[in-house]
């Protein structure tokens, strides 16, 4: 094998390490991922993280804040206390440890969240009918624009201030919004710049 393609397999397998090293990881790896996956964005936008931010709590007063089933609640937080290193649990009480104040709080997460799963996750619940011609997107089913509207502000919200900056640079005096989302950040912009004229499209 020519030295060249060497490197580049090898560089290719360093960088897809946290994949797993065999059947095992790797496996396990599929299951855990998909699991905490929807499991971080359910408690994500039923307000649960929200609720237990700075707290030690049980799923009971969990469930009775946000209003959610207790005992399914229990179950997804035991599952993500020993699936995850996110969460603790003392006696029947919750609390998040420090890497889970840094993690589930950060923008990464939330545009992650709300966006892959919760905008695009229906894309993958159909792919096996997609692929048998059975459903189409745009027909069958769409992706949940609410949501993705919730990523893309968390997501644009990083670029804010050299867009702003930009447009007063220019003299801009109508902001056209492409996908546009919640439209939170162009509503924002004009609030502050009374002279210049908004439009957003999603």
């Amino acid at each position: 094998m020519h030295k060249d393609n060497q490197k580049t397999i090898d560089k290719k397998l360093n960088s897809l390490q946290w994949i797993g090293e065999d059947l095992n990881e790797w496996s396990q790896g599929i299951r855990n991922g998909y699991a905490r996956a929807y499991i971080i964005f359910s408690l994500l936008d039923t307000g649960v993280f929200e609720a237990l931010r700075g707290h030690k709590k049980t799923s009971i007063q969990l469930a009775n804040e946000c209003n959610l089933n207790s005992y399914l609640l229990d179950g997804v937080l035991n599952y993500l206390t020993y699936a995850d290193v996110v969460l603790e649990k003392e006696h029947d009480s919750y609390f998040f440890t420090e890497k889970g104040l840094e993690y589930i709080f950060s923008d990464k997460i939330r545009t992650i969240s709300y966006g892959a799963v919760g905008g695009y996750s229906c894309l993958f619940t159909n792919l096996t009918a997609s692929l048998k011609n059975e459903v189409k997107y745009g027909d069958d089913y769409v992706r949940q624009g609410d949501f993705v509207a919730i990523s893309s502000q968390v997501t644009g919200g990083g670029n804010y201030k050299w867009i702003t900056d930009k447009l007063s640079e220019l003299g801009v005096e109508t902001v056209l919004d492409l996908g546009c989302g919640t439209a939170g950040v162009l509503t924002e912009y004009c609030r502050l710049n009374p002279n210049i004229n908004g439009i957003g499209v999603d």
